[in-house]
């Protein structure tokens, strides 16, 4: 089984075919029994460092937390991405991606990136240090 990927979420908007407007049935088919739910709404399953949120029965938000990552014991969740701004803004430039400062989002040391075209993902960083992606629809 490949491992969900956070740098082709970031990239293609998608992971093993799991993206915004996927069902729950076909996050558990593909992921297995997540490590936790919430107990209240919006529904929200935690696959160790990433963590879909469903309305309707559909992904409305995928985040990405890489700090958590540490700590996760899910082993279907590739840890593919790089940690840096630099690093990921190559990345995404490889890919022809480019990003804007989200300006609302940003405040003294964290800074917000939002990729224009594909993923339409928002990064957040500590100085120049990843602490999330989050991809909404």
């Amino acid at each position: 089984m490949h491992a969900f990927s956070v740098r082709d979420l970031l990239v293609e908007g998608q992971s093993l075919g799991l993206a915004i407007g996927s069902g729950l049935d076909r996050v558990i088919d593909t992921l297995g029994e997540p490590a936790d739910r919430s107990v209240i709404r919006p529904l929200v399953v935690k696959y160790g460092s990433v963590e879909f949120t469903f309305v309707d029965g559909v992904v409305i938000l995928i985040a990405y937390y890489a700090e958590r990552h540490r700590h996760a014991t899910a082993s279907a969740i590739g840890e593919d991405l790089p940690r840096s701004m630099d690093a990921i803004t190559r990345l995404l430039a490889e890919h022809e991606l480019d990003v804007v400062v989200d300006s609302a989002l940003s405040y003294d040391s964290q800074r917000a990136l939002t990729v224009v075209g594909g993923s339409s993902a928002t990064m957040l960083f500590d100085g120049t240090r990843l602490t999330s992606v989050q991809l909404a629809g």
